[in-house]
């Protein structure tokens, strides 16, 4: 027979197997994990989420008359005309847009359909004409992203300020990629994981999107699907109910960035939904748990 605490145990690590998908590592270096994991002696505990409140959308598929997954799959499938009313863009000056070497249809997506507002993927538009961000090719990896020369405009920055992650555009070409100062290894991380995670690296350089404009409407999409799929969080069950009611619940909430994902890929050819090692990936995954 099952007890109370190893029921308890068990709902832990279901939460953090949900919330820590791509590994500790994630939610560690990005700060944008669904828990915050604190190492203590010997064990791991895990703090609870952090519940956002909504807003009020007009739009009828936002609305709590059907499932949430057929919600979720309306805000990726509807015009995005319809999908951006929810809330005001922020967009850049129109006429410094005017002169970035970018390709028109990309500069037009900025003007007219603007970045919806995140915490955790915050527009910030640079004030310059020039592109200011300049990629560090440390690597194998890097340069499969990225070609020497490149440079970007700044988008968007990402997660903690103190780990200066930016997304910025690859000027010409308007690729979108994610920066940062340099590689993410195991020497970044806690001590206490470091062995555990001594093979880790994230690159200083990876592919977010084909175009600027495949990533203002990925980002659309992406940002209210979530708070729609986080309606799932009110339906946790407790550590007391029976394991079985667990599952089905993770599995709506795994069904939903299944829906997300391959709708992401629809959007983008070059983002694959079985992909774990996407950056889409990582923001879906991050995004359907409250507490981002």
């Amino acid at each position: 027979m099952v007890g109370q605490r190893e029921k308890r145990h068990y709902h832990v690590l279901c939460r953090a197997a949900v919330c820590c998908r791509r590994g500790l590592n994630w939610a560690v270096w990005l700060g944008v994990g669904a828990v915050r994991v604190v190492v203590a002696a010997s064990r791991i505990r895990v703090l609870g989420c952090r519940h956002r409140s909504e807003a009020c959308f007009r739009a009828w598929y936002l609305h709590s008359v059907s499932s949430v997954e057929d919600r979720v799959r309306a805000v990726m499938t509807a015009p995005l005309r319809e999908v951006r009313i929810a809330e005001q863009p922020v967009r850049p000056r129109e006429g410094l847009i005017e002169r970035w070497n970018l390709p028109e249809s990309d500069r037009q997506a900025l003007l007219r359909w603007g970045l919806p507002y995140d915490k955790q993927m915050r527009p910030f538009f640079q004030t310059g004409a020039d592109p200011e961000l300049v990629a560090n090719l440390a690597g194998g990896q890097e340069l499969s992203a990225a070609s020497p020369g490149e440079s970007l405009y700044t988008l968007v920055h990402w997660g903690r300020e103190d780990l200066q992650l930016r997304i910025g555009a690859v000027a010409g070409t308007g690729r979108v990629l994610k920066i940062q100062p340099k590689p993410t290894t195991a020497g970044d991380l806690p001590p206490v994981l470091r062995e555990t995670y001594a093979d880790l690296y994230h690159a200083s350089v990876e592919f977010f999107s084909s175009s600027v404009a495949q990533f203002v409407e990925t980002s659309w999409r992406c940002h209210l699907a979530r708070r729609i799929a986080c309606e799932l969080w009110q339906d946790e069950p407790g550590h007391d109910r029976p394991w079985r009611e667990y599952e089905v619940w993770l599995s709506r909430l795994q069904d939903c960035e299944r829906i997300i994902l391959e709708h992401i890929e629809r959007i983008d050819g070059q983002v694959r939904a079985d992909d774990a090692g996407t950056l889409w990936t990582t923001v879906v995954t991050e995004l359907t748990h409250p507490g981002n």
